[in-house]
């Protein structure tokens, strides 16, 4: 409200007073506007941690500051981040997962294998060709059937196939390997010595598949054919890697030979008539 001064001049005791009360006004204007600007600030009432004493030393308030709740229901402290927002995010990672497991666990595994680890693998014999629902033709020995499945013995390990993904079962049709030792058997190259015998010579693939692990095996014999030592050697063939991660050099790709020698150890007093060899062969993909 303004301030409205009339006749100013009428007393020098008039004029004191109301310069007096001007200054008062003033007075009180400038502090209305400087607590203002403190309340707007934080500064004073409370509105600050610290405080500061005569000597200049803070006093901290050790009070637990009570949390406040916006208007979204949100609950706040100090802390610069929104615990709701962070719990939220939480569940709904924890609900996907959940998901996904659901997903997974309902999913028909309609194949099921168990792989032996690496190592020589046991010969497998095809005798089936099962053609699935996708056109794939997987090959093995059937080892078990029932109403559902069938359990399949391949050269990885069992299958067990669910007859809704089977599309036709058949006779496998492969063509093999044939090994035979070259030359006459009874003409090998043979080195007698007084306590073992060797035998070298070549086997020959005459098949139209690779013959995987090679193996020749001398046996000699007495006249009355009782046996009298066995032994055998891997061929010294082709490398090749399989599927499993095994790299042997006892391969024969049809068409192809490789060399072999023998050494049988004899028992002392041995009287060696004859020998008979055989070759051994395995077939893997």
């Amino acid at each position: 409200m303004p301030l409205i001064i009339r006749n100013a001049e009428r007393s020098p005791g008039f004029k004191m007073l109301t310069e007096k009360r001007i200054l008062s006004f003033l007075i009180s204007v400038v502090l209305s506007f400087s607590l203002t600007g403190c309340g707007l600030l934080g500064i004073g009432g409370g509105g600050s941690d610290e405080e500061i004493t005569e000597e200049g030393e803070p006093i901290v308030d050790t009070a637990t500051p009570s949390p406040s709740v916006t208007s979204t229901g949100t609950v706040t402290s100090r802390q610069f981040f929104e615990v709701k927002k962070d719990i939220t995010a939480l569940r709904t990672e924890l609900a996907r997962i959940k998901s996904d497991i659901n997903a997974y666990s309902k999913t028909p595994q309609s194949i099921r294998t168990t792989e032996p680890g690496y190592g020589f693998l046991e010969p497998t014999e095809i005798t089936h060709k099962v053609t699935l629902s996708n056109g794939t033709e997987v090959l093995g020995k059937i080892t078990r059937e029932t109403l559902d499945d069938i359990v399949l013995l391949t050269q990885i390990g069992l299958l067990t196939i669910d007859r809704r993904q089977i599309r036709d079962i058949a006779p496998a049709e492969l063509p093999r390997a044939q090994c035979k030792i070259v030359g006459d058997i009874g003409n090998l190259e043979t080195r007698v010595y007084a306590d073992r015998r060797v035998y070298t010579g070549y086997v020959q693939n005459i098949g139209e598949r690779r013959a995987d692990f090679v193996v020749v095996k001398v046996k000699l014999a007495r006249d009355d054919t009782r046996i009298i030592a066995v032994d055998s050697a891997y061929v010294d063939g082709n490398n090749f890697r399989y599927k499993t991660g095994v790299i042997s050099d006892t391969s024969i790709g049809p068409a192809g030979s490789a060399k072999f020698s023998v050494t049988v150890y004899l028992p002392p007093n041995s009287d060696v008539s004859y020998y008979t060899t055989e070759v051994h062969w395995k077939e893997y993909d």
